[in-house]
C-alpha cells in the first residue's frame, strides 16, 4: 500500500494528519440539523488542507509503524524520503492524489485539494436526509392509555379484596369459631381446674442463651473465614490526559533546544515521548476544555497558531 492511500485511514481517527514541512491535512466535522420541513441531516466531515501547520505531529508515522513490521528508525527514513519526493513533486507544479481524501496541487505559492468522489470520501456523508414523522394524536393516545390504567387498578383491588374476604370467611380459624359450643358448666370447670395452682404448668425454655451462643459460633467463624481470605489487588485504571504541544521531533536534542527557548521566556515547558515522537508541552490537564482554553491562551501569548493539543493515557494511583 502506498502511503498517499494511508492518509484517508488515519483521517478517519485524528483530526489532523501532518505532512513534516508541507502543510496538514485537517478534518471537520458538521454536526446533524433538523430543517424546517422536519428533516434530519446526518452530520458530514469536509477535508480541507492547512498550509501553517508544517510541524509533524506523528498521526502518519503511527499508523505506518502499527501497520509495519519494520522498526521506528526505518519507517521514519521511509516517511522522510517520501515527504522529500512529494515536496519536490509539489514544486514543479504535478497533482498528487490521495485516496479516498482528493488531489492535492501547489499553485504559486497556495495549496488546492479537490474533493475525492471514490466510496470512501470523507467529504461525503452515505446517509440521506431522514423525515420525522409528524407528532398528531400523541396527547389522544396518552389519555386513553391512562384512563385503561386506572380502570384496570381498580379492578384488580376489586379482585383482591373479595377473595381476601372469601379466604378469611372460609379458613379453618373462621369455621372454628362457628363451630365451637356456647359454655357450659363442665367447660366452666376445666377453666377452674386450670386456673388451680396445684396444677404444674410446662416450663418454657429460655432461648436468650441459645441465641447468644448460636452468635458467638457464626462470629468465630466470620472471623476465620476472613482469615483466610486473600486480597487481590485492584487492577489501575487508566484516564484520559491533555497536553498542550509547541512542538514535535524524532530527536531528543531538538525537543531540548526548544525547551530551553520556552524556559527562557518563563514559561514551564517539559519533553515527553508520546506516540514515539518527543514532544514539548506547555501543559497537563484531564479536562479537554480545560486543556483547549489554555491552549489558545498559549497561542496568543506567543504569537504562535500551531500549538495544538494530544491526548494521551495515565493510569490512576
Amino acid at each position: 500500500m502506498r502511503i498517499e492511500e494511508c492518509v484517508q485511514y488515519v483521517l478517519l481517527k485524528e483530526q489532523y494528519v501532518s505532512l513534516p514541512t508541507i502543510g496538514s491535512f485537517v478534518r471537520e466535522t458538521i454536526p446533524s440539523y433538523i430543517d424546517g420541513q422536519h428533516q434530519i441531516h446526518p452530520p458530514q466531515h469536509i477535508v480541507s488542507f492547512n498550509e501553517e501547520r508544517t510541524f509533524d505531529d506523528g498521526a502518519l508515522l503511527k499508523y505506518l509503524m502499527h501497520h509495519s513490521t519494520l522498526d521506528e528508525e526505518a519507517v521514519q527514513r521511509i516517511l522522510n524520503k517520501w515527504i522529500r519526493i512529494l515536496q519536490q513533486n509539489l514544486d514543479r507544479g504535478a497533482p498528487i492524489y490521495f485516496q479516498g481524501v482528493g488531489i492535492l496541487k501547489k499553485d504559486g505559492t497556495r495549496f488546492l485539494l479537490c474533493a475525492d468522489t471514490s466510496q470512501l470520501n470523507l467529504t461525503v456523508t452515505g446517509l440521506n436526509a431522514l423525515v420525522l414523522p409528524k407528532a398528531k394524536g400523541i396527547g389522544k393516545r396518552k389519555r386513553q392509555r391512562t384512563s385503561v390504567g386506572v380502570v384496570a387498578a381498580i379492578s384488580i383491588s376489586i379482585v383482591v379484596v373479595g377473595l381476601l374476604l372469601t379466604y378469611w370467611l372460609v379458613s379453618p380459624k373462621g369455621e372454628l369459631q362457628k363451630k365451637l359450643p356456647p359454655p357450659t358448666a363442665e367447660n366452666n370447670k376445666m377453666d377452674t381446674l386450670r386456673s388451680d395452682s396445684t396444677v404444674q404448668s410446662l416450663t418454657i425454655p429460655d432461648t436468650t442463651i441459645l441465641n447468644k451462643e448460636t452468635q458467638q459460633i457464626l462470629d468465630s467463624t466470620h472471623r476465620q473465614v476472613n482469615a483466610l481470605r486473600v486480597e487481590t489487588p485492584r487492577p489501575a485504571k487508566e484516564k484520559a490526559v491533555y497536553y498542550i504541544v509547541a512542538g514535535s521531533f524524532s530527536s531528543r536534542e531538538n525537543a531540548d533546544k526548544l525547551k530551553s527557548e520556552l524556559t527562557q521566556k518563563g514559561y514551564r515547558a517539559e519533553v515527553r515521548k508520546i506516540t514515539l515522537m518527543y514532544r514539548v508541552t506547555l501543559g497537563k490537564f484531564y479536562d479537554r476544555k480545560t486543556g483547549i482554553k489554555e491552549m489558545n491562551k498559549r497561542r496568543s501569548e506567543l504569537g504562535n497558531d500551531s500549538y495544538w493539543l494530544i491526548e494521551s493515557v495515565e493510569k490512576e494511583q
